[in-house]
């Protein structure tokens, strides 16, 4: 588990599927195919084991190989123990550009080339500036 002071916490994030709005009912039905494919628990597993990446769902967890895997190799599953201590992911428009935004300034702020003030006032004038066509 990662280490905590007051509380604990754990970044998430990952690989998404996404389905976009001008495919065609065929590209759809192949899309949805392969995203069955790709998240079944016996792949999720062999996905998990292979690259150290969590398993995309408890069933993962549940299959014969990956429980086998994390008997012999507990940290496997360290993250997706942490999971109970994640919060939502940031999801805005120009999701990369604010959080840069935002991870400069805490950088900042912790290095004290800024105030903690100065820092995150700058970085939500920054994004107040990028939201702005989206408002």
């Amino acid at each position: 588990m990662l280490p905590a002071s007051k509380r604990r916490g754990t970044p998430t994030g990952g690989g998404n599927f996404y389905i976009f709005k001008q495919t065609s009912p065929d590209e759809r039905r192949a899309a949805m195919q392969l995203i069955k494919f790709m998240t079944s628990p016996e792949n999720s597993a062999k996905w998990s084991m292979k690259t150290g990446y969590m398993g995309v769902s408890p069933a993962a967890y549940e299959t014969p190989a990956l429980t086998a895997y994390v008997k012999d190799f507990p940290y496997a599953a360290v993250a997706r123990d942490q999971l109970v201590h994640a919060t939502a992911e940031l999801s805005t428009y120009q999701t990369g550009r604010i959080r840069k935004s935002l991870d400069d300034a805490i950088q900042a702020a912790l290095t004290g080339a800024k105030t903690p003030v100065d820092a995150l006032t700058e970085a939500q004038n920054q994004a107040d500036r990028l939201l702005k066509p989206y408002r």
